[in-house]
């Protein structure tokens, strides 16, 4: 047997009664765990459009946007929130239907501060009743949601307008109409780190705002978000 031949059955032989001494004693065999696709990088200092006719993943381009800086927002960090109509139904995350409640949740638990103040038609739909018992509604604590009428039970208004407008027919007060998220920093898939991100815009967190609001007759019209940094 020549020497080349038996060093490669002598590692062959010493890595197998490595893995079975490893494995009696109760130690991870020394082989990579299976990696986890990570999705696509927020799209940063560019407007993303949602396609109400496309495909799921372009209906839910705006929401994808959104679930991709929430996942990346490391431990230690902030996240501040301000939405009207934060009332997706429950679904099963994916990367084309992302679960935004639950990825607040994920945030938060591996130590992201997470705040949150929602408008009070807001307090009824399942996000709220979701992060509500997570985050609590202690607004000087670390991490929150609340909703305007917290603060103001008996008065019809925003968190901070007052003004009413009186209709002929009707009268109109002021209500949180915010819809914007900001991360002190999140990571990109390279490594990099990105300060002070804002997420502003221009459509409801409902399923109804991906699938079916079209402004115009050919669907040009959507909505639309942009991601800045600075």
């Amino acid at each position: 047997m020549d020497a080349n031949r038996f060093l490669t059955r002598l590692a062959t032989r010493s890595a197998l009664v490595l893995a079975t001494v490893l494995a009696a004693s109760g130690v991870p065999a020394l082989c990579p765990a299976p990696a986890i696709a990570a999705g696509p990088d927020p799209v940063l200092d560019k407007p993303v459009f949602s396609r109400p006719l496309g495909s799921v993943a372009e209906q839910n381009a705006i929401f994808i946007q959104l679930g991709g800086i929430i996942d990346r927002v490391p431990a230690g960090e902030e996240i501040q929130m301000s939405w009207f109509h934060f009332s997706f139904s429950d679904v099963t995350d994916s990367a084309t239907t992302p679960d935004i409640p639950g990825r607040l949740i994920s945030a938060y638990q591996r130590g992201v501060r997470v705040k949150i103040i929602v408008d009070q038609s807001s307090a009824t739909g399942r996000p709220f009743q979701r992060l509500q018992p997570v985050l609590g509604s202690t607004d000087n604590a670390d991490s929150y949601i609340v909703h305007c009428a917290d603060r103001f039970p008996s008065q019809d208004r925003g968190c901070i307008g007052t003004r009413a407008i009186q209709y002929t027919d009707s009268t109109v007060t002021a209500y949180n109409h915010n819809k914007f998220l900001t991360a002190s920093r999140i990571v990109l898939g390279t490594g990099a780190s990105v300060s002070n991100v804002v997420f502003q815009g221009s459509a409801n967190l409902t399923w109804w705002d991906a699938n079916s609001r079209i402004c115009a007759p050919t669907g040009t019209a959507r909505p639309a978000t942009t991601t800045t940094t600075g």
